[in-house]
C-alpha cells in the first residue's frame, strides 16, 4: 500500500497529460474559452467607452461597470468549465474499451483507484489551465474597485469543484456505457440532480412554512450550502450590492464547496468499483483468473474416457435451407425466432436495413432502467403535486420548462454518434456495403435518433393533460408546445447527424452540437441584452424580442403565461417580452413560423450531411 500511494500521480497521469496536451480538441477548447472571455470584456468595454467623457467620469463609469463584468466572467467560467469537464472525462474509459486497450491495463500493477485518479487528475489539470485563463481578467477588474479578492477565490473554487464533480460522474458512467455522448449527458444530468435535487426536495418540504413565514431567513443559506450554483448566486448578489461579501455568503460558499467535494469522494469510490467490475468482465477467456472463476464442481471433476461417446458430443445446428425464391412461412418463423423477435420477416430487413436497425434501438438499456425512470418521474411529480398542488402556476412552469430543457439536452447528443460512432467502432465499412444512398443512410440515422426521444415529451403531455383536466391551463398550450418542442428536437437531431458526419470523434460532434444550441439560444440573447444595456433603455427592445423569439424555452414560458390567464378565447393575450402583447392567433402564427424555420434548418442540415457522406465515401447522394 505505501508503494501504491507513493506513485501518485502515477504513470496514467503522465500519459494522459502528454496525450491530451497534443490533441487539437484541447487547443480548440482553450481558444474558444479565451475568445469567449475576450468577447464579453470587449463588448462591455466598447459599450461603455465614450470619448466625450472626462477622465473622472470615465473612471466612475468603469467602477460601476466592474461588478457586472466580473459577474459575466464568473458565470461564463462556471458553465464553460462544467461543459468542458463532461466532454474531457466522458471518453476516458469508452475509448480504452473501443480501442481494445482496457484489458491491457490488467497486465500492469496499477489498481483501479490509481487508474481513475490518474485520468481525473490529468483532466482536472486541463480544467485548471482554463480557469487560470480568466484569473488575469478578474484580477485586472479589481483595479477599478468593487470586486473583493474573496469573490474571485470563492467563485473559482465553486466552479472547479462543480467541474470536478461533473468529470467524475462522466467517468463513472464511462465505465458502463459504450458511447461517450451518453456519458456526457449522464455526467451533466447527474450534476444537475446532485446540485438541485436536495434543494428542491427541501423547498418542497418547507413550502408551507415559507408561504406563511415572513421570508426564507436562514433557509436560503441552507439551500446554498447544498448547491454550488445557488452559492455562487449568493456571492454575485453581494457583489452587485457593493457591500463586500456578507457573512452568510461566506458560510454558503465554504460549506457548498465542502459538500460538493464530499460528493466527489463518493463518486470517485463508485467509479473505482465500476472500473474493477468492468476490468474483471473483460478478462480474456484463456487467462488463469478467468478459468478459476468459471470452474464449477461439475466441470472440475475429470470425466472418464469411456463416458465420452459421440452421443455426448453436441451436434452443430443444421443449416437453414437456402431458398432462391421467397421464404416459406415456416422459414419466416424460424428466422424471426433466431432474431429474438425483432423482425417478422427477412424481407423487412432487406428493404431498408439501416432504418430497420435504427428504429429498433431502445431508448433505455433494459426494462429495469425504464421502470426506474418511470418510478422517479412519478415520485417527483407526486411530491410536487402533494406539497405545492396543481393549482399553483409555478408547478406547471417547473415541470414543463425542466422537461423541455432535458429533452433538448438529450436531442443534442442523440445522433452525434450516428456516423462518428460507426467510424470509431470500425463498422462504417460494413454499413457502406449496403446498396443504400447517402441520403437514405442519413435519414435512417435521423429517424432512429428522433424516435428514441419519446420519454420526456410523454412526461410533458401527461402533466399538461392533468393541468387541463384541473382547469388550470388553456388547450392552446398543447398546440404551441407541440410545435415548439417537435421542431426543436428535429433541428438538434439533424445537426447532430451533420456534426457526426463532419467529425471523426463522437465526443467532438456532441460538443459542437451543444455549443451550437447554447450559442443560438443563450449566447445571442445575452449579446442582445448587452446591446440593450449599452444602446440605452428602450433602444434595443426589438433586438431582445427577436433574439428570444428563436428560443423554444422562452416561447414556451410565454405560451404557459398566456394559457394560464383567466380569459376567454378571443380576449386571451400573450406578452412577447419587452414588446406589446399579441393575440392567440398571432402567437399561434409565431409558433408556426418557428416550427417551419426549425424544420427548414433540419432539412438543410440533413442535405449537407448527405452531401458530405457521399463525397467522403464515393457513393450516390
Amino acid at each position: 500500500m505505501p508503494n501504491a500511494f507513493s506513485s501518485i500521480p502515477g504513470p496514467i497521469f503522465q500519459k494522459e497529460v502528454w496525450v491530451s496536451g497534443r490533441k487539437w480538441v484541447t487547443y480548440w477548447a482553450r481558444g474558444l474559452y479565451s475568445g469567449g472571455l475576450l468577447a464579453i470584456v470587449s463588448l462591455i468595454y466598447l459599450g461603455q467607452n465614450d470619448s466625450h467623457r472626462g477622465a473622472a467620469e470615465s473612471l466612475q463609469a468603469f467602477q460601476s461597470l466592474a461588478p457586472m463584468v466580473a459577474s459575466a466572467i464568473i458565470w461564463f467560467q462556471c458553465i464553460a468549465l462544467t461543459l468542458a469537464a463532461a466532454v474531457f472525462a466522458a471518453p476516458s474509459i469508452c475509448d480504452e474499451r473501443r480501442a481494445g486497450t482496457l484489458s491491457a491495463l490488467l497486465t500492469t500493477p496499477l489498481r483501479p483507484w490509481q487508474i481513475i485518479f490518474g485520468k481525473v487528475a490529468s483532466q482536472f489539470t486541463q480544467l485548471l489551465i482554463l480557469a487560470l485563463a480568466s484569473s488575469p481578467l478578474l484580477l485586472g477588474i479589481r483595479v477599478f474597485g468593487g470586486v473583493p479578492a474573496e469573490v474571485i477565490l470563492a467563485t473559482t473554487l465553486l466552479s472547479l469543484s462543480t467541474a470536478l464533480l461533473t468529470a467524475l460522474l462522466a467517468m463513472a458512467l464511462s465505465t458502463e456505457v459504450k458511447r461517450s455522448p451518453t456519458a456526457i449527458v449522464g455526467g451533466l444530468a447527474g450534476m444537475m440532480v446532485i446540485q438541485f435535487g436536495p434543494p428542491l426536495i427541501l423547498l418542497l418540504m418547507m413550502w408551507g412554512s415559507m408561504i406563511r413565514g415572513p421570508g426564507p431567513g436562514p433557509g436560503g443559506v441552507l439551500f446554498a450550502c447544498m448547491s454550488t450554483p445557488i452559492a455562487m448566486g449568493f456571492v454575485t448578489a453581494d457583489l452587485h450590492n457593493g457591500a463586500g461579501t456578507a457573512p452568510q455568503a461566506t458560510v454558503a460558499w465554504v460549506l457548498s464547496t465542502v459538500y460538493t467535494l464530499l460528493w466527489c469522494a463518493l463518486i470517485f469510490w463508485i467509479a473505482c468499483f465500476r472500473l474493477r467490475r468492468s476490468m474483471a468482465a473483460d478478462v480474456p477467456p484463456g487467462s488463469p483468473s478467468k478459468t478459476l472463476r468459471q470452474q464449477t464442481p461439475s466441470t472440475a471433476i475429470p470425466v472418464p474416457n469411456a463416458l465420452v461417446t459421440p452421443s455426448h458430443i453436441p451436434h452443430p445446428p443444421s443449416p437453414i435451407p437456402h431458398s432462391y425464391g421467397s421464404p416459406s412461412p415456416t422459414q419466416d418463423s424460424e428466422l424471426s425466432t433466431q432474431d429474438s423477435g425483432l423482425s417478422p420477416s427477412p424481407r423487412e430487413v432487406s428493404d431498408f436495413p439501416i432504418l430497420w436497425r435504427e428504429l429498433r434501438q431502445n431508448t433505455f438499456r433494459n426494462r429495469k432502467f425504464l421502470f426506474a425512470s418511470i418510478a422517479v418521474v412519478v415520485g417527483v411529480l407526486g411530491l410536487i403535486y402533494y406539497n405545492i398542488g396543481i393549482d399553483e402556476q409555478g408547478t406547471t412552469f417547473v415541470v414543463i420548462v425542466v422537461s423541455m430543457v432535458i429533452s433538448l439536452v438529450l436531442a443534442a447528443v442523440s445522433t452525434t454518434a450516428s456516423i462518428a460512432g460507426e467510424r470509431e467502432s470500425r463498422t462504417l465499412e460494413t454499413l457502406l456495403t449496403t446498396p443504400l444512398s447517402a441520403r437514405e443512410i442519413v435519414l435512417s440515422k435521423f429517424a432512429g435518433g428522433l424516435r428514441r426521444q419519446w420519454f420526456m415529451p410523454l412526461v410533458m403531455g401527461a402533466h399538461l393533460s392533468i393541468a387541463l383536466l384541473a382547469g388550470r391551463i388553456h388547450i392552446g398550450a398543447f398546440l404551441h408546445i407541440a410545435l415548439l418542442l417537435s421542431s426543436s428536437l428535429a433541428a438538434l437531431t439533424a445537426t447532430g447527424v451533420l456534426f457526426s458526419t463532419l467529425c471523426r470523434k463522437s465526443t467532438a460532434a456532441a460538443a459542437l452540437n451543444f455549443g451550437l444550441a447554447i450559442g443560438l439560444w443563450a449566447g445571442i440573447p445575452f449579446l442582445a441584452a448587452m446591446f440593450d444595456e449599452f444602446a440605452g433603455a428602450g433602444n434595443g427592445d426589438a433586438v431582445i424580442t427577436a433574439s428570444l423569439s428563436i428560443n423554444p424555452i422562452t416561447l414556451t414560458v410565454v405560451s404557459l403565461i398566456g394559457a394560464m390567464k383567466d380569459l376567454s378565447w378571443t380576449a386571451r393575450t400573450y406578452d412577447m417580452f419587452d414588446s406589446d402583447s399579441v393575440s392567440i392567433v398571432w402567437f399561434t402564427l409565431i409558433a408556426i413560423v418557428f416550427w417551419a424555420v426549425m424544420l427548414g434548418a433540419a432539412w438543410m442540415a440533413l442535405r449537407v450531411a448527405a452531401a458530405v457522406l457521399a463525397a467522403r465515401t464515393g457513393r450516390a447522394r
